[in-house]
């Protein structure tokens, strides 16, 4: 069965993209959610501003214009939709036969300034 992983969108940090699991308290929070194919993400935003999320290139360029993997995210929400984690939004993409871990990115349509990955383990 498929793991469902939630991500926390904050104003202040080092990311603004807070994988929320559990780590000990004296390691810092991890800037990468690590998750499985087929898994579902969604995002919490925490902050004043709304945000869009487009999967991107290894440069977090977005690699389809208008294919927001969220919907837009209104201050203070949950995202309306959740995103499967997929090999094949993957960057570079994969060969046929994918060797893990592999590498998603995103990032923000509305701040492309705020991107995050999220580390594919199988």
């Amino acid at each position: 069965m498929a793991e469902q992983w939630c991500i926390t969108i904050v104003s202040e940090g080092p990311s603004p993209f807070v994988p929320d699991v559990y780590v000990d308290p004296d390691t810092p929070a991890p800037t990468a959610l690590i998750a499985s194919t087929g898994d579902l993400v969604s995002w919490n935003n925490q902050t004043k501003d709304d945000h869009d999320l487009a999967i991107t290139d290894e440069n977090f360029e977005v690699k389809t214009p208008g294919s927001s993997i969220t919907n837009p995210i209104a201050p203070w929400k949950p995202s309306p939709k959740g995103y499967v984690t997929a090999t094949a939004d993957a960057s570079p993409v994969p060969p046929a036969t994918v060797t893990f871990p592999v590498t998603i990115y995103y990032a923000c349509t509305v701040h492309p300034d705020e991107h995050g990955t999220i580390e594919l383990i199988a």
